[in-house]
């Protein structure tokens, strides 16, 4: 059986935590939203997705759109390319099943502060693909994720638990806002968060700090 959207997000979350345990181990103490790691992450939810795909399935790093539409069955969209759709661009994670077709898109990023205007344009990348490759175009992409990790801190865990919810939230509007007329009639979008990893004691200062791996997941229409 195909891999299932929930065992990619549940792949991702694990994939962002355990990159981000392994880098803090290797750099005693960093975290890997504190430097340019998106490789580092890409890498460990691979890892991660690889656990999840039954036999036969497979995935590309950085495959190019061109690929991804033609591993979906569907032509090459007509006429002048958008900057969004590309045939040179490039999918930090696509997943096939086992007939070799495009199932799903994730593209990583290692904060949402510091790349907001990335993200959105990444996000807009994936709309398009799902526009271009989604089922009810005749093609096979379900859908595409955009994965990063949302850390906060303060002085107690109950106030970084609210903090990193708070967070969760206000990404998920920002985006509906930015696309609301996509949101509107084509596309959902849909908020998934994990589990959180502490900053060990003898790191902190006063301070509570946590990493929680993010997702949002979006898809042409309510496809399971």
């Amino acid at each position: 059986m195909t891999i299932t959207k929930e065992a990619v997000i549940k792949a991702v979350h694990r994939g962002i935590t355990t990159a981000n345990t392994r880098y803090e181990e290797w750099s005693k103490g960093s975290w890997v939203s504190d430097y340019g790691v998106e490789g580092f992450m890409v890498a460990h939810i691979a890892a991660a997705l690889r656990k999840e795909q039954d036999k036969g399935e497979s995935l590309l790093l950085e495959a190019a759109f061109k690929e991804i539409r033609e591993f979906s069955n569907t032509p090459r969209r007509r006429g002048r390319q958008s900057e969004a759709s590309k045939d040179s661009n490039r999918a930090d994670i696509t997943l096939f099943d086992q007939h070799d077709r495009t199932v799903h898109v994730i593209e990583v990023k290692r904060s949402w502060d510091y790349n907001k205007k990335r993200c959105f344009h990444d996000i807009k990348r994936l709309l398009t693909l799902l526009e271009d490759c989604a089922r009810q175009k005749g093609g096979s992409l379900k859908f595409g994720f955009l994965a990063l990790p949302i850390v906060e801190s303060a002085k107690t865990r109950s106030e970084v638990r609210d903090k990193i919810l708070d967070k969760a939230y206000s990404i998920e509007e920002d985006v509906r806002t930015e696309f609301w007329k996509k949101f509107e009639k084509t596309f959902r979008v849909e908020r998934r968060l994990g589990g959180m990893r502490w900053y060990p004691e003898k790191y902190c200062e006063n301070k509570e700090y946590a990493l929680a791996g993010f997702c949002l997941t979006f898809s042409k229409t309510a496809v399971g």
